[in-house]
């Protein structure tokens, strides 16, 4: 824990930190906590919610009771029959004057995932409101009573402007400094590795590639998911099952955001509001795949601060693209990495007809055609260089770069701007094709230029 980021706490005094999931943050309060305890002397109050799934009133309430009970007891507050008729944020006020009073000193205060209760959209709206009562009352608690704390730092992974209007945290998510001191860089998974430079960037392709603020030079990896490959050996996707990564999948089907755009090859340019204009009623997908680590950002143009987002590695293009394929195509569930594998083959070598066969399986039944065939091609990019733009999709095998139109205007405007596609190739053999297609039979006949 070093001086510079313990200033920064200080001098801020309520601090939100906001970090995808797998990046570090619990490990991280855990740093923190240990220093304030060990180095500091001083007492820390650490609530933490990310520890189970909120579908009922009881199911907070068992968080936050329990909690507020021990700090009680350690603080020896006393109790009284007025007491169960004490909010929680009341409840909570007191533990943290009975620190002061008990100790001499000013608590720090640990909120983890602060967000997560309010992040399941299956929860009943009945709940939801309970849910938002009480962390509202939590961290009212804490603004009202900053004069007893050092210092407190909120960690979660989305802005849920109905809580933060009553902690009113000092934002440094975006904090450069903050952001170099954070977590595990793209630079140690060489030492991670014993030097082996091969498996460091395959690794770093996988896990890698994520930037905050404008510290673009020391990118930082998910380090659920490179430790969990580290310790099995294999190299997959593991960060899988979280309802951020649901709920991302849900908000990006249900707009009218063209994801297409994803696979564009020079990102999605956004301004500085992607980033921070986030709520649980914003229509636009873009800042909730941002903040759940789905996308991130590279400083594209100086003039009107503005960014491109990228999907930051193959982790999260697997994860993406396998959850949007099991609800927009017919792939079978259990079988979407053969059938990728099928196809990604078939265009290695150069059976169209194969490929169009295992593309109609696919599209078989979809009533989103446009959607599911970014799906199929958003599948090949997990494995090799898939992109999408001027109206039609690139491939790439090792043998042949693949352009596919599937409209006769995409066709005619893929043939005249394909020059400096087919020059960039290099020795590949550029093939270019165009499919007629409709929502009821699929691919109903092909030809290649």
């Amino acid at each position: 824990m070093n001086k510079q980021m313990i200033n920064i706490f200080s001098e801020k005094k309520i601090v939100l930190f906001l970090r995808p999931d797998g990046m570090g943050k619990t490990t991280f309060l855990k740093k923190i906590e240990k220093y304030f305890v060990e180095e500091r002397k001083i007492p820390v109050l650490h609530l933490s919610f990310g520890e189970r799934r909120y579908t009922y009133d009881f199911d907070i309430d068992c968080v936050v009771q329990s909690a507020l009970t021990a700090y009680e007891a350690v603080y020896r507050i006393e109790k009284s029959e007025s007491t169960e008729k004490l909010s929680e944020g009341e409840r909570f006020a007191r533990c943290i004057i009975g620190a002061k009073e008990r100790t001499g000193k000013n608590c720090a205060i640990l909120i983890d995932d602060y967000d997560f209760p309010l992040l399941d959209d299956s929860t009943d709206d009945t709940a939801k409101a309970h849910f938002e009562s009480v962390l509202s009352s939590l961290y009212g608690a804490i603004n009202t009573h900053k004069s007893y704390i050092e210092t407190a730092f909120i960690t979660g992974s989305s802005y849920q402007n109905v809580l933060l209007k009553y902690a009113k945290p000092n934002d440094l998510t975006e904090n450069s400094e903050l952001s170099s001191s954070f977590g595990l860089k793209e630079d140690d998974i060489l030492q991670l590795t014993n030097g082996e430079r091969e498996k460091a960037k395959k690794l770093i392709e996988w896990y890698g590639g994520y930037s905050f603020g404008n510290d673009e030079k020391n990118r930082i990896c998910n380090a659920y998911s490179l430790f969990s490959a580290l310790n099995t050996g294999i190299i997959r996707a593991y960060n899988l099952g979280t309802k951020r990564i649901e709920k991302g999948i849900e908000n990006i089907l249900l707009s009218s955001f063209d994801f297409s755009l994803l696979l564009h090859k020079n990102g999605i340019e956004c301004s500085e509001e992607a980033f921070s204009s986030y709520d649980n009623r914003s229509i636009s997908p873009l800042p909730y795949l941002y903040q759940a680590g789905f996308l991130a950002k590279i400083k594209n143009n100086t003039q009107f601060n503005t960014f491109s987002l990228f999907f930051p590695n193959k982790e999260v293009r697997d994860i993406f693209f396998t959850e949007c394929s099991r609800r927009l195509t017919a792939i079978p569930t259990h079988d979407i990495k053969m059938w990728t594998i099928k196809a990604l083959r078939a265009l290695e070598a150069d059976d169209l007809r194969e490929f169009f066969t295992q593309v109609n399986m696919a599209l078989k039944n979809t009533s989103r055609l446009r959607d599911a065939l970014t799906t199929i091609f958003g599948l090949f990019s997990i494995y090799t260089d898939s992109y999408f733009y001027d109206g039609y999709f690139s491939v790439e095998t090792q043998s042949y770069l693949h352009l596919i139109a599937f409209d006769l205007v995409s066709m005619e405007n893929a043939a005249d701007r394909l020059y400096l596609t087919t020059i960039a190739s290099g020795i590949k053999k550029v093939k270019k094709t165009g499919a007629l297609i409709n929502a009821q039979n699929g691919v109903i006949s092909y030809r290649t230029m």
